[in-house]
């Protein structure tokens, strides 16, 4: 005997033609806005450095520093917009760099190539990374983003950075560990929250996205990221990632 079932699919064909149109639409959205809004940032950024060279011999210190302070917020709030862009577009943007297959060294020597890592900072990679191939984004945004925000917090101390990976299973469990000021226990899960920054960002310049674009990348991706600190302890990071992401096979 056979049973055969016949299911109508149109209703969920034209639903999933509504989202795709409603992606796309956020995305143009999304892109015009940062356009449009970077715009005028760089006339405010461009004006006030004319302002500070034609008018040089009269400008007091009060008034360079208030024109200084106009070009710094120009400029950070066009990485906002930057950095918002980009999280935008997590999950539903991709490309070569999503499906091209790196080793783990490869991977590292790209992150410590584009984090310029300061003199005071001794940063140590594990040689285990030799053993792993992944493609290399999203990963290698995620763990550029933890070290550099290792790096952005050490608060003008010395700082070790030890970055690991282990395969325990089917997962690489990555770490990025420091011993720099640590994080209060309370505020553990509200730095993943989307532009969470514990302190003003006059003091730690940066958007308060880095730590959500992880956030976001992991668990989109069927992984886990936990967070170990304490006050004046250090801080460590551990992500579990599936070795075959579950966004891949998508």
């Amino acid at each position: 005997g056979a049973v055969t079932v016949f299911r109508d699919i149109s209703e969920l064909k034209e639903i999933e033609n509504k989202l795709r149109a409603i992606n796309e639409e956020l995305e143009n959205f999304a892109y015009l806005a940062s356009h449009d809004l970077k715009a005028p940032l760089r006339v405010i950024h461009n004006a006030s450095q004319w302002l500070k060279e034609d008018l040089a011999e009269h400008l007091r210190d009060e008034d360079r520093e208030n024109l200084d302070l106009l070009q710094n917020r120009a400029n950070r709030m066009e990485r906002l917009l930057d950095d918002l862009l980009q999280y935008s577009r997590i999950g539903r943007v991709t490309d070569d760099r999503f499906r091209e297959k790196i080793s783990g060294t490869e991977m590292m020597e790209n992150i410590v190539n584009l984090l310029a890592t300061p003199e005071d900072v001794v940063l140590n990679i594990s040689e285990n990374f030799a053993n792993i191939a992944n493609a290399r984004m999203p990963l290698q945004q995620i763990l550029y983003n933890l070290i550099g925000n290792s790096i952005k917090h050490r608060e003008g101390r010395s700082l070790r950075i030890d970055v690991d990976v282990k395969t325990v299973g089917d997962s690489y469990i990555f770490t990025v560990a420091d011993n720099g000021p640590g994080i209060p226990a309370k505020y553990h899960q509200r730095i993943f929250d989307i532009f969470r920054t514990l302190k003003p960002r006059d003091q730690v310049e940066g958007s308060g996205i880095g730590l959500s674009v992880v956030k976001k990348y992991v668990t989109l991706y069927g992984g886990r990221i936990e967070v170990h600190s304490a006050v004046g302890e250090g801080c460590c990071f551990t992500i579990t990632w599936p070795i075959s992401p579950q966004q891949a096979n998508r």
